[in-house]
């Protein structure tokens, strides 16, 4: 099927339109919006209710605001569901088998949606500004212990990420280019999920942030 090309009607700047999985992208992405105050896009983050958490609900509201954003972008922590597939029995697809389905088919069918893996989590994308780390991940908790071994003051709240003295985007804004140049690197398999990836520089890229 073509992709599709939506027509937006669009007062002020164009929106962009993310949708996430935890608190702690809306707090990153709202500090981005704080500190790249020249972007021609305004940033607009969505953390859906607990009644839109599973997959096939946020598939659902990709393909909703698709029709009222510029561009939509999905971003995915892997680790749950690698442990929901693990954990999966009797028939039918498993949860990674949907995603890749789901993404698959928003990309074909759209040309203003992007989907965004991050494994296991956001941290791995933060430790993508200190060092370059392959290798496997069960869960979020691994990355997060990496990234307090050299960020010892790392804490996973809004505290630390909106409140503090660096907030989370400007503290790690300086390693960025390194953090691209890394992501870049990863590419994901279905033979090895569970190695470390982040795809955040293809929002980046969008917005022309380097």
């Amino acid at each position: 099927m073509a992709r599709q090309k939506k027509k937006l009607k669009q007062r002020g700047k164009p929106r962009v339109g993310i949708v996430v999985d935890g608190e702690t992208e809306v707090w990153y992405l709202q500090m981005l919006k704080r500190h790249e105050t020249h972007l021609a896009v305004d940033i607009k983050p969505e953390l859906p209710s607990k009644k839109r958490k599973k997959l096939p609900d946020l598939f659902d509201r990709v393909v909703e605001m698709a029709a009222d954003y510029v561009q939509v972008f999905w971003v995915v922590d892997l680790d749950v569901v690698l442990k929901e597939t693990k954990e999966h029995k009797g028939g039918g697809e498993t949860p990674l088998q949907a995603l890749r389905r789901y993404r698959k088919k928003l990309e074909d069918q759209n040309s203003n949606v992007s989907v965004i893996y991050n494994q296991p989590c956001l941290e791995y994308w933060l430790l993508l500004h200190l060092k370059s780390k392959k290798g496997l991940f069960s869960g979020c908790n691994e990355a997060e212990n990496l990234l307090r071994q050299i960020e010892p003051s790392y804490d996973k709240s809004e505290q630390y990420f909106v409140r503090q003295t660096p907030d989370i985007y400007a503290r790690f804004r300086p390693q960025f280019p390194e953090a691209i140049s890394r992501a870049r690197e990863g590419k994901f398999s279905a033979e090895q999920p569970n190695n470390g990836l982040s795809e955040m520089h293809k929002l980046f890229d969008f917005l022309g942030i380097s």
